[in-house]
């Protein structure tokens, strides 16, 4: 087999076709488009999707933590001889809901602050239903 060789144009032909090839890549647009907004110090696409997912991990920790005040507040006041209507009691099994699905999401979370006020809520709203004693 014979390989004949190849003439500078032939070469520079080759040559022009792999760097077109390489600048319109989406890598290297990507690499340039990073490079300018590093440079300008404009803000990207990322930083502002990571900052919205830390709002939004701020939101939910604050909303467990208000559920769980809520739910400690309602059984001290069931510990008071203080009754409830239903829709309280379905307001509060909400919150134990909510507090109890986080907890379970983010095992860093102290958990063990409402164990037993909820169980101590279920208990009585089952006993108000079954004497139908809701307030």
């Amino acid at each position: 087999m014979k390989v004949s060789a190849m003439t500078s144009e032939q070469i520079v032909g080759y040559l022009v076709t792999v760097v077109v090839a390489i600048l319109g890549s989406s890598w290297v647009g990507d690499w340039l488009k990073a490079r300018r907004e590093r440079k300008s110090g404009m803000v990207t696409t990322n930083q502002i999707l990571d900052a919205v997912k830390s709002l939004r991990a701020d939101f939910d920790e604050e909303k467990a933590i208000q559920a769980r005040v809520r739910i400690v507040k309602f059984n001290d006041e069931i510990l008071t001889d203080q009754r409830h209507s239903k829709e309280s009691f379905d307001q509060v099994l909400s919150d134990i809901d909510t507090y109890d699905r986080y907890c379970s999401e983010h095992p860093q979370f102290v958990n063990s602050k409402t164990k037993l006020s909820s169980e101590n809520i279920r208990r009585t709203y089952q006993e108000c239903e079954s004497k139908h004693s809701f307030l």
